[in-house]
């Protein structure tokens, strides 16, 4: 019913055992997104440009994971919010662009692609200069693992690709409150008929 968090013979914690694990899940959490922050950092490429970029009317320059805290990371937690910020460089206007992103898992399953439509966010809109749109997850459905994203802009009809990057972002998903078994989370709820109701079988 009761346990004790030792770290080299300190005594950290003690209490309710669901309290003291889930403190010493979030210190490993925590270390763990330090760690990676501090490796993803150090490895990050030097942008880098070639001939035929300049060609393209608009480009995608960066990608950044928002977390809770509004500030940028490369980890993430199942269940919590997060916003994907794809920041563009917009060489001469253009109309109503349809930015789009894969999701796929480290063996390289394809687990998501939404495509968002900046004309669904204002009609008629025009993207000139540099700037960034996000996108925007209440709960993230993924499960505990390592993912990478590939990016891409296509024309307000999406016949042409403005710009394309594969497995340009990777993203390290911890384990969030609840265990999720398999690859991602329904983010379902389950319930049981009202008190005193029955559930009659179909006929």
């Amino acid at each position: 019913d009761e346990v004790a968090w030792l770290d080299h013979g300190k005594l950290l914690e003690d209490g309710l055992a669901p309290d003291v694990v889930r403190s010493y899940l979030d210190q490993v959490n925590a270390t763990e997104a330090e760690r990676i922050e501090s490796a993803h950092a150090a490895a990050a490429p030097t942008p880098q440009l070639d001939l035929a970029d300049g060609q393209k009317p608009l480009v995608i320059a960066s990608v950044e994971v928002i977390g809770p805290d509004g500030e940028g990371h490369p980890t993430a937690r199942t269940g919590q919010p997060v916003t994907i910020r794809i920041c563009y460089d917009a060489r001469r206007p253009v109309d109503a662009p349809i930015f789009s992103f894969a999701v796929m898992d480290r063996s390289g399953a394809h687990m998501a692609n939404p495509s968002i439509r900046t004309a669904q966010l204002s009609d008629g809109l025009v993207l000139d200069g540099a700037g960034s749109i996000d996108y925007s997850i209440e709960r993230l459905s993924l499960a505990p693992g390592e993912y990478e994203f590939s990016f891409a802009v296509h024309d307000a009809h999406g016949l042409v690709r403005l710009d394309h990057h594969d497995r340009f972002m990777s993203l390290h998903v911890q384990p969030g409150d609840n265990p999720v078994a398999g690859k991602v989370d329904l983010l379902g709820s389950w319930s049981t008929p009202s008190s005193g109701e029955l559930v009659e079988p179909n006929p």
